[in-house]
Parts: structure tokens; C-alpha cells; sequence
């Protein structure tokens, strides 16, 4: 059995919350377009119950290859390296429940797997794995400044998710390390290709 997380299209009737493709085929491992008509047996969750084409599934039946879904998805998004502490910072989840023995016994929440998928089939999973990481480390910046000048209005809303206000001031910060990286970015590019240009005219 193999299986790839992936979003599933719009209009394939799942049962619970979709998390990927079982057996797909190479095609698909490679980047096809994935349809409601060509997207094959889908693995999803009710709970924490497994389900393949909305049948039960024991985890012990899809551990191994759920693993290895797992752990390609993540290595699209974090690079070669290990990636438990970075999907930690971006889920809240404790870096001990995603090292592989503790997945192969319990699996991840569906909310993770989906995560994975969602992120894994983006155009440039590599650049989005690092933006979720800055939104993630800069997110912590912001209630820890937030609860340290006591500001409430800054606080996290009931669910753990930031205020309307708390919103507004990552996104500023956001703004402003975007635009200084591109400053940064810019600044070396012009350098590297200036210097370039003088060691190729010269004589």
C-alpha cells in the first residue's frame, strides 16, 4: 500500500475529513492534475478513525505507508533535514508525538495530515514550509510582546487563534520582514552579479 496526503477535489463524496490518495498512481506521485474523476480511493478520517473509501481501517493496516506520506510531505515543505521541530512550531504539537515510532502506534491528528497535504501540493511547497515557519515564529513574537506590555486586546481569542487586533499586528510585522528580506535579497543579487561583471571583464 502506498499513500500520498493530498487535497482531495471539490465534488468526491468523503466520508469525515480527507487527508490524501491511497495507491496512487505515478502520474499523480509526480504532479498530474488530480480530478473527481480520476482521483482514485481516498484515505480520510472520522475522528481518529481511519477510513479507505469511507470503510474502517485498522492504523496498524496503514501505519508504515502513512509514515512514509507523512514524512515525504514534510520533506517537501522543511527540506532534507529533520523536520519534527518545524511542524511543531506551525501546529502547537509536541515534537515527541511526530517522531516515527510514536506515529507509527497513534498516527497525526487529520487536521495535521490535511495541513500536509494542502501545503506538500503547492506550487513551491519548499518557499510555503518556510513562510508558515516565519508566520508561526512571528505569531509567538507577537503574544509573548502582547503579555508582556499587557496588552489584552492583542491576546488569543477563545480556539487559540489571535484577536482581530492581534491579526492586524502580525500581519504588520509580517509586511515589514517581507519587505525588508526582499531589501536584503535585492541588495546581495545586485552585489553577486556586479561582482560577476568584473570578473568576467577583466582582462
Amino acid at each position: 500500500m502506498r499513500i500520498m496526503l493530498h487535497p482531495i477535489p471539490d465534488g468526491v463524496p468523503v466520508v469525515g475529513t480527507p487527508v490524501g490518495l491511497v495507491n496512487p498512481t505515478r502520474l499523480k506521485e509526480l504532479g498530474a492534475v488530480i480530478t473527481a474523476r480520476n482521483v482514485g480511493s481516498v484515505l480520510s478520517y472520522d475522528g481518529r478513525q481511519a477510513l479507505i473509501d469511507g470503510q474502517p481501517v485498522e492504523h496498524d493496516a496503514i501505519a508504515e505507508p502513512l509514515w512514509e506520506a507523512i514524512d515525504t510531505a514534510a520533506r517537501r515543505l522543511f527540506g532534507p533535514r529533520e523536520w519534527t521541530s518545524d511542524l511543531s512550531a506551525i501546529t502547537g504539537m509536541n515534537t515527541r508525538s511526530m517522531m516515527r515510532g510514536r506515529i507509527l502506534s497513534h498516527g497525526l491528528p487529520p487536521a495535521i495530515l490535511s495541513l500536509l497535504g494542502r501545503a506538500a501540493a503547492s506550487r513551491s511547497p519548499r518557499a510555503l514550509g518556510h513562510l508558515m515557519l516565519a508566520v508561526a515564529w512571528m505569531w509567538d513574537e507577537a503574544v509573548k510582546d502582547a503579555a508582556r506590555e499587557g496588552d489584552e486586546e492583542v491576546s488569543l481569542a477563545p480556539g487559540g487563534r489571535l484577536s482581530p487586533q492581534g491579526q492586524d499586528l502580525l500581519q504588520e510585522r509580517l509586511d515589514g520582514m517581507l519587505a525588508r528580506a526582499l531589501e536584503l535579497v535585492s541588495g546581495m543579487q545586485a552585489d553577486s552579479a556586479a561582482a560577476r561583471a568584473r570578473r568576467e571583464t577583466k582582462p
